[in-house]
């Protein structure tokens, strides 16, 4: 395993929230992105920041940032990068934000009460993870994921069962277990997080607004990848001494299959017919 342990040496807290925006060409969505932060934080402006880091980016996507108005305070970075998760470390060493956040580049804020939620952060500072719902756009519509503790810890023996872009991450977890695997493409977030839980399991889950809008298209649940995917957390499991086998590997190997079979607009149509 790569932590990149020591590596990870974060800047002074100076900051109640940190928002680490990873981003590699996304001229099409960044602008809806970074504008949904400033609307949903505007409130408490003066305590949040964004990390924007860009993977040098070839379109317009560093135009665009540039462009954009804002009120909460943007510290932007561009070099090349291995992949989300080492562009996530490198952000890391910037962030001056107790909690911190993890949002992509086509993920949107929506509105919610966040003075509420800044309040359960204030009164929790010894949980590592506090958790909002987040509304997910899948094949079969819009829907809303609210979990509570015992669920996400249920699950989180085979796969990554926080919805990461409404976590927010208590910025000693990266002083003390380091940064994220950049050995892993795909599921870096989940061994970070089976790597907390093997020794604490300290969760709170909000019962608020969903606090993120984001699709489910992304790159982890990419069925071109999905081998990669099993691979990726059949490795963190085996380390970490958690599930075999699952019903949800399973449900991945279909996924791929159709995928190799029907193609991706069939393989759409079928999985919603077997749902």
């Amino acid at each position: 395993m790569n932590f990149d342990g020591d590596q990870i040496i974060i800047s002074p807290m100076l900051k109640r929230i940190s928002i680490v925006l990873a981003v590699f060409n996304c001229e099409k969505t960044i602008a809806r992105a970074l504008q949904s932060i400033d609307v949903v934080f505007a409130d408490i402006a003066e305590s949040v920041e964004v990390i924007i880091q860009d993977g040098a980016s070839s379109d317009k996507t560093l135009s665009i940032i540039e462009k954009i108005p804002h009120v909460i305070n943007w510290k932007m970075f561009s070099e090349q990068d291995k992949g989300i998760y080492d562009a996530w470390n490198k952000a890391l060493r910037h962030a001056q934000g107790e909690w911190i956040l993890f949002f992509g580049g086509d993920d949107q804020y929506l509105l919610c009460d966040i003075k509420k939620i800044v309040s359960i952060l204030d009164a929790h500072e010894y949980l590592d993870f506090i958790v909002c719902p987040v509304r997910v756009e899948t094949v079969e519509g819009d829907i809303l994921v609210s979990r509570n503790k015992n669920q996400i810890i249920k699950e989180s023996s085979f796969h990554m069962s926080l919805p990461h872009p409404s976590t927010f991450h208590n910025r000693r977890l990266f002083e003390e277990f380091g940064g994220f695997d950049t050995s892993y493409r795909i599921a870096g977030d989940y061994e970070f997080f089976a790597r907390v839980i093997t020794h604490r399991k300290e969760i709170a889950c909000i019962a608020s607004d969903p606090l993120v809008f984001f699709s489910s298209g992304g790159v982890s649940s990419s069925p071109k990848l999905s081998l990669l995917r099993l691979k990726e957390l059949m490795r963190i499991r085996r380390f970490y001494k958690l599930s075999g086998i699952t019903r949800y590997d399973v449900k991945i190997l279909l996924n791929w299959l159709l995928y190799k079979v029907f193609g991706d607009k069939l393989r759409d149509s079928l999985l919603r017919m077997i749902k």
